[in-house]
């Protein structure tokens, strides 16, 4: 899931595929090789907040955990409220 500014800054929208690279990767003779991963977008979103929507992308916690090779931890989470006003 892609912010609306993101996606229309690399072209993209839902069906689309981007690549997303990590920086932590494999250690080769010639140094460390960045992962990558092509992912499908599946929807986009629109916080509102430009920082957000041409920043940030929503994947997976399984992929994430692959992509960056973080095993059974996770570094952030969301939880959903429907409606911002009504978060408590």
């Amino acid at each position: 899931i892609l912010g609306a500014e993101l996606a229309r800054n690399l072209g993209t929208g839902p069906g689309g595929e981007v690549r997303v690279i990590s920086a932590f990767g494999s250690t080769t003779p010639g140094g460390v090789a960045p992962a990558v991963r092509r992912c499908t977008v599946v929807g986009i979103f629109k916080s509102g907040m430009y920082e957000y929507d041409s920043s940030l992308a929503y994947i997976a916690l399984p992929e994430a955990q692959q992509l960056f090779d973080t095993g059974d931890v996770a570094t952030g989470s969301a939880a959903p409220t429907g409606c911002a006003t009504g978060a408590r």
